[in-house]
């Protein structure tokens, strides 16, 4: 915990300034007339409204309380400014230090404010604030661990001591009464595992970050040897379980015992990093003397050498603990565990497995990506590059994999280098090398273990530079990047060209380009298709690549038996007869994590590779099929029936479209499975409606119907049925009965929600929203009603209060509960085509148009009117496939829209069954038909029943724009009334006309006719 601004804030509650500061000697048993009567011990602190006293071995300060001191107002006026103008600014820094400043001037003999006495009574009250704070902190089953100056370390003496904000609220309650009223104690921290060495010098965890403070990884006067070998024990001792932090210690210990005794390490690591009259040295220290060195000591010839050189730089022999290879997957520590039992988010770090499958096998969660080991060549300044190693002997290439196992080191060995393929059939072998997939994390981690990120950044340089949005598997490059670059014309970094766009062949099956993960770069970025895996390099793929190369041992006979084996930058003679036996081996391998191996027969070349990050695809006639006894093929063994005929000559590959689509894409109603999934199909707001549990600093909502829904895929039906066991878990939405009309209220992406809806508590939930506080408001407690009156509130309903918290930069907010039957004009509704509407009215139901259907002779009233241009603008054809199917089988306009349990449609391609037919309806308003004004046939519309559910409650801003065409050159005002931000005169008639273009090109393009049937 610490005190916020603690100097500053003791100066301005004591008035301590050279004019308010009078001091005193006092002898053994004196006093001055202004302390109090009984007798001050050695050091106290005492105050009255007038005063307050100090006493300071001997001294007795006096410091009046009134008027405010000259310094006490400079930092007030300075702290007050740095609030309005923002803590993060550069102004705000710039105040900070000016304010801190002030206790150090006090000291100065130099500046005007110096005053000696003043600067001793501000540390004398500052430890006796530590004082009061540790006294506390005992009191209320607190231990404390250590105190600073303005910070202290306490740590829950049992399962029953009061929270930590309960602790604040008593300190911060006995200050109030004190002229330090304006300090408080802040939770700055809290850390699930701390190594405490001393004040200032620790190694502590939160969640999945470390902080490390005056230890040797984060000082400069240690060499990079010391300073790794201390985090990475830090970091088994902190994360890894009680049972694995010894075996786990006597492992690293050994490991690097033994590259020390081999004398492994380059001068690098055992060197502090200097600077020397502008040179950056490598400072050395020996037994006798202490040696400078040149970091980088190499004078070229020529330009052409000086870049032929860059690519030979070692690569460093690091790993990050935090991970550990076994036999089947890597595993990574967890930061985040689902517990049932309290339907909360509680971290609970543990090692668990690098991909996770989903249930069913149909997806794979892949938090983290070791760093890459590649095995393939790449093109760099049109030189073909490969990670080579200066191995003479099969035997050697078999060693550097045990080396790799027993290690576990998931980065490149050591004496890796970037060298160029001589070797012309291994260069003339890839056209296209296989797809890899490498997320930020890995990126991040690859150049923190490279000696040099000049490698990197040459082969990656676009992921480096460019912000990306991998949406569920990573950013995507076959060694340089796979991108849907944008083409706008005034986008330097990109091109103008359509091409990018379009998926190429040897792609099949692996990448989509028609999705759009996210409107920040929309359309940018392509994502894998369905049923997709990483390879991840774990103890199976080395012992497989081991298995492979322990084949190649027969004798080569002559020319035409001669083969060439690349591996790893490895290249060996082998002969025919080993290429037959690796096949056979390899076709006894299984799952995603097995060594590829490529086949070239016509340029004799044999390729095995254990990179990870390969894209890897089962081929299977089943769907759900267990993976783990699955070939698994990357991209380019996929795409070569040469190669496919050679490694299996009596299979081929089959392929059946529907088995690689997005996940999302089984889940939603009308896909057609012989065509690409189409664009907008997904969307991400369909993920805030069933945000249950709670979650940090996010608004969610629990709805308090579940109705499953009634158009099922086969996987949404097996979803149904498999989280009907899970109580935490919902599929969200309610099905209402739709029709699809434009008319001037629900314009764009508006919708008319009939008053029924609300009638009904159809939309009835409880909602949970973090809301920041804002500066000055008083601290709220549980149970407080925050509502209407309340001018920071922005949700348009009342809350209570359950807590007021700390964000992780520092600022307030308060965690509160709705509650509510209805739904509100400007509230967000989703559906699982991937819409998004606001809804703009809440119409009585008398005033909602009445509908009439001639072919069975219903009228009725809609629950919900939706723009019928919104399902051609957004391609969503499916909502009409659902609206047809759904009514066909209930068959009832006036279903109950809370008792649909009876009804499922199991829909099985995605096509319009023959039974299914459209149903449609003509309205009227009162008396009157609407019918086309040139045609004397009546105006059809579509209507039948859809799913809908409401979306999280952060856009229910009381001045929420909606989206209808204004009708005239005024706004309304007024909340939850129309209202729309304030615009002038020129943006209202700009609106207007706008909105004239729009409407005349719905009318044109889009008519909503129909031929009468």
């Amino acid at each position: 915990m610490d005190i916020a601004a603690m100097y500053p804030s003791i100066m301005i509650g004591a008035n301590i300034s050279p004019e308010t500061v009078m001091e005193y000697i006092c002898g053994s048993g004196q006093r001055s007339s202004h302390s109090p009567g009984p007798e001050l011990g050695h050091n106290a602190l005492w105050w009255n409204d007038d005063n307050i006293v100090v006493r300071i071995d001997g001294t007795e300060v006096v410091i009046d309380r009134a008027p405010v001191g000259v310094s006490s107002a400079i930092l007030t006026h300075l702290i007050e400014t740095r609030k309005s103008v923002g803590k993060k600014t550069e102004m705000g820094w710039t105040l900070k230090i000016g304010a801190n400043s002030l206790y150090g001037a006090m000291g100065a003999t130099t500046s005007g404010l110096h005053t000696f006495s003043g600067a001793a009574c501000v540390t004398a009250i500052g430890r006796w604030l530590i004082t009061v704070i540790i006294s506390c902190a005992g009191i209320m089953g607190f231990d404390v661990l250590y105190g600073d100056t303005d910070s202290v370390f306490v740590k829950p003496r049992g399962t029953k001591t009061v929270s930590t904000d309960t602790f604040l609220t008593v300190v911060h309650r006995i200050l109030d009464f004190t002229p330090f009223h304006t300090i408080r104690l802040e939770q700055e921290n809290t850390f699930e595992h701390i190594i405490l060495i001393e004040p200032k010098l620790y190694y502590a965890r939160i969640g999945d970050k470390t902080i490390i403070k005056g230890m040797a990884p984060v000082r400069k006067d240690r060499i990079p040897l010391v300073k790794d070998a201390v985090k990475n024990i830090c970091a088994i001792v902190c994360w890894q379980d009680v049972d694995e932090r010894l075996a786990m210690l006597k492992e690293f210990c050994a490991a690097l015992s033994y590259r020390i005794r081999e004398g492994s390490m380059d001068l690098s690591e055992c060197s502090i990093e200097t600077r020397k009259g502008g040179v950056t040295l490598l400072q050395y220290k020996n037994d006798e003397e202490t040696d400078y060195i040149d970091k980088i000591h190499i004078e070229y010839e020529s330009d052409e050498e000086e870049d032929e050189v860059k690519f030979h730089h070692n690569w460093r022999d690091e790993f990050d603990m935090k991970g550990t290879m076994s036999m089947h997957v890597p595993m990574r520590i967890s930061i985040m565990e689902y517990d049932e039992a309290d339907m909360v988010f509680s971290k609970n770090n543990r090692l668990e497995p690098e991909i996770r499958h989903s249930a069913d096998s149909t997806q794979a969660t892949i938090p983290r990506l070791f760093p890459p080991l590649f095995g393939y060549p790449v093109k760099i300044q049109n030189q073909v590059m490969t990670l080579g190693r200066n191995l003479k002997s099969m035997q050697q290439l078999l060693n550097l994999l045990e080396e790799i196992k027993v290690t576990k080191r998931m980065w490149a060995p050591r004496d890796l280098v970037l060298e160029t393929v001589t070797n012309p059939d291994v260069l003339s072998c890839y056209k296209y090398t296989p797809l890899h997939a490498f997320n930020s994390i890995a990126i991040e981690e690859s150049q923190t273990v490279s000696d040099t990120d000049s490698i990197w950044r040459v082969l990656y340089d676009s992921q480096v530079t460019f912000i990306r949005h991998p949406g569920v598997y990573g950013t995507i490059h076959d060694n340089s990047l796979i991108d849907v670059r944008p083409y706008e014309e005034d986008d330097e970094s990109g091109s103008f060209s359509t091409e990018l766009r379009i998926s190429k062949d040897e792609w099949l099956g692996f990448i989509d380009c028609t999705y759009t993960p996210g409107s920040v770069e929309a359309g940018r970025i392509r994502s894998l298709a369905h049923n997709i895996r990483y390879r991840s390099m774990t103890a199976y793929t080395i012992d497989c690549a081991t298995e492979l190369l322990r084949q190649c041992c027969n004798p080569i006979h002559d020319k035409e038996d001669v083969w060439t084996l690349f591996m790893l930058g490895y290249i060996q003679k082998i002969s025919k007869l080993d290429v037959f036996e690796m096949t056979a081996t390899w076709l006894t391998q299984y799952g995603p994590n097995a060594p590829s191996l490529h086949v070239f027969e016509d340029k004799k070349v044999v390729v095995i590779a254990i990179t990870p990050g390969c894209l890897m695809k089962p081929v299977c006639e089943e769907l759900y099929k267990d993976n783990s006894n699955v070939k698994w093929y990357d991209s380019v063994l996929y795409n070569d029936q040469s190669m496919t005929l050679f490694i299996d000559p009596d299979g081929d590959l089959f392929y059946h479209p529907m088995e690689y689509m997005r996940t999302f894409c089984h889940l939603v109603p009308f896909v057609f499975h012989d065509e690409p999934p189409r664009p907008l199909l997904a969307g991400s707001m369909s993920t805030q409606a069933i945000c249950n549990p709670r979650v940090e600093l996010f608004s969610t909502i629990k709805p308090k119907h579940v109705i499953p829904p009634i158009v099922r895929t086969p996987l949404m039906n097996k979803y149904v049925h498999d989280l009907a066991r899970l109580p935490h878990v919902d599929i969200p939405g309610v099905e209402l009965l739709t029709l699809f009309c434009n008319s001037r209220g629900n314009y764009e992406d508006s919708v008319i929600v009939s008053q029924y809806v609300n009638d009904r508590g159809i939309f009835a939930h409880t909602s949970l929203i973090n809301h920041p506080v804002p500066v000055g408001v008083d601290r709220l407690k549980a149970g407080d009603v925050i509502g209407s009156e309340t001018k920071w509130w922005r949700p348009a309903q009342d809350a209570i209060v359950i807590k007021e918290g700390f964000s992780k930069n520092k600022t307030r907010y308060v965690c509160a509960r709705m509650t509510s039957n209805d739904i509100n004009v400007g509230d967000k509704i989703g559906t699982q085509h991937g819409q998004k509407f606001t809804v703009s009215e809440i119409r009585p139901i008398d005033q909602m148009p009445t509908c009439f259907d001639p072919k069975t002779g219903k009228t009725f009233k809609p629950h919900i009117i939706v723009a019928s241009s919104s399902i051609h603008n957004r391609i969503t054809l499916g909502q009409l496939y659902e609206a047809y199917t759904a009514m066909s089988v209930i068959g009832d306009v006036d279903f109950d829209p809370l008792n649909v349990d009876d009804y499922i449609v199991l829909d099985t391609d995605g096509r319009f069954p023959s039974d299914i037919r459209a149903t449609m309806c003509n309205i009227q308003i009162g008396d009157t038909r609407i019918t086309h004004p040139n045609i004397s046939d009546d105006l059809y519309m579509d209507y039948g029943i859809c799913r809908f559910w409401l979306l999280a409650h952060l856009s229910r801003d009381k001045q929420h724009y909606l989206s209808h065409v204004p009708r005239g050159p005024t706004i309304p005002r007024g909340r939850l009334h129309g209202s729309s931000v304030r615009l002038g005169e020129m943006e209202v008639h700009v609106m207007l006309m706008n909105g004239l273009i729009h409407t005349l090109s719905e009318l044109t393009m889009s008519s909503d006719m129909v031929e009468h049937s």
